[in-house]
């Protein structure tokens, strides 16, 4: 009785939160407190077993997004004992992405109660920003370009842009006023413009395009508010990169030398442009899709045989096809497009099913340019986030249907 009675009050987001923000904690971990690995695993593992605790599965009625998962999933470990297992870290970052979507599948993110995904989100995104504003002092002319936050994580600002990012998406996932749209901008305006000064592009740019894409799919009501937002985080995106335009210049150059050049071989791709690499990875990847066959070449199999050493293809769609099979390929596809058909029907009804729309358009985007199957957590808690609202839409179905009866003569 005790327990039911906190599960009825424990706001769950707070630990989906968590979820989301553990690539960033990680970062701080490492960097303030020298943690190792075991560090990292609680991070996820602690969430995941929390929120597993604290919910009750019998109010989880299965969908057929459940179904693409389960078989999504078998068929990777089909994969996995026909190929074999690579080092036990991918294979273990691989069960704990996976092992998002029923984490993400129990929390109810279609109410209003996901303040915790915002307070948690934003209150570490600031803290990463703090991290990158030293670093950003210590290495403003750096050749690098990107600061190493802590002396070491380069990657760093894109963890803190992601985890920002959702917690802006949980802060919008409300109807929305002007005065709301321009506290939620203030918050998050100043956080844009530290990482766009640390160099990071495409998940800024995945952000607004996600906050456009939802204003035109979503309530009318809220079309002047986000929009709103995503014109005030746009103009912070370009004062941030205004403020370091020497930098920004040179990857800029790199970005039109890579669009406008092909290498000659892959020895001649230059290891500091990201366009140039993935071009590269991808033209690889294509080459390996049609042999892929039906268990594919192996988790990590692609990293083995790019000529780029140690870099996955960078797309999951694509990874999980060449290295899981075609079914897996497949599964994983329609597992997105009925994870999406989820989110529409009442997305001009209902602003409190946002975050699910926001937070699934965000981690397909990222997919398609950072993915990497075992380390797409957030990919996986999204698309469970999305699958919960089917349930959602087959109750306002019934409550209509109901409705429409009661008022038959």
């Amino acid at each position: 009785m005790m327990l039911s009675t906190f599960n009825e009050y424990l706001d769950r987001s707070a630990l989906l939160g968590w979820l989301l923000s553990a690539g960033s904690l990680a970062v701080i971990a490492h960097g303030l407190f020298q943690a190792g690995s075991k560090t990292t695993a609680f991070l996820v593992v602690a969430p995941l077993i929390a929120i597993i605790a604290t919910s009750s599965w019998r109010r989880v009625a299965p969908n057929a997004c459940d179904v693409a998962f389960g078989f999504l999933a078998v068929w990777i470990a089909i994969s996995l004992t026909i190929n074999g297992l690579p080092d036990g870290k991918e294979t273990t970052l691989l069960t704990l992405s996976l092992a998002a979507y029923p984490a993400a599948r129990l929390v109810s993110t279609s109410t209003t109660r996901i303040k915790g995904i915002a307070m948690v989100a934003l209150s570490i995104a600031i803290i990463g920003a703090i991290a990158t504003i030293l670093a950003l002092v210590e290495q403003w002319d750096d050749p690098h370009g990107k600061p190493f936050v802590f002396g070491e994580f380069d990657a760093a600002p894109l963890q803190f842009v992601i985890t920002m990012t959702f917690g802006l998406f949980a802060a919008i996932s409300r109807p929305l006023t002007v005065r709301r749209a321009l506290l939620v901008s203030a918050l998050a305006a100043p956080l844009t413009i530290v990482f766009a000064a640390a160099m990071v592009r495409f998940a800024l740019l995945a952000m607004l395009m996600t906050l456009v894409i939802t204003s035109c799919i979503g309530a009318w009501k809220q079309r002047a508010p986000l929009l709103l937002i995503a014109t005030i985080l746009m103009l912070s995106t370009l004062a941030g990169t205004a403020i370091r335009h020497s930098t920004a210049q040179i990857f800029l150059s790199r970005a039109a030398t890579a669009i406008a050049l092909s290498p000659d071989d892959c020895k001649s791709v230059d290891v500091d442009n990201s366009i140039a690499i993935r071009k590269e990875l991808l033209k690889e990847g294509l080459q390996l899709l049609l042999g892929a066959g039906a268990v594919g070449i192996g988790l990590d199999g692609f990293a083995e045989l790019s000529c780029i050493k140690n870099h996955a293809v960078h797309n999951s769609f694509l990874q999980t096809t060449i290295e899981f099979g075609w079914p897996a390929g497949f599964a994983l596809v329609l597992l997105a497009f009925l994870a999406i058909a989820s989110t529409l029907p009442l997305s001009r009804r209902l602003p409190q099913i946002q975050f699910a729309i926001c937070a699934l358009t965000f981690s397909l985007l990222l997919s398609s340019s950072y993915g990497r199957i075992s380390r797409d957590l957030c990919l996986f808690a999204a698309l469970g986030c999305a699958a919960s609202t089917r349930g959602i839409v087959a109750r306002a179905e019934s409550g209509a249907n109901a409705e429409s009866a009661a008022r038959l003569p």
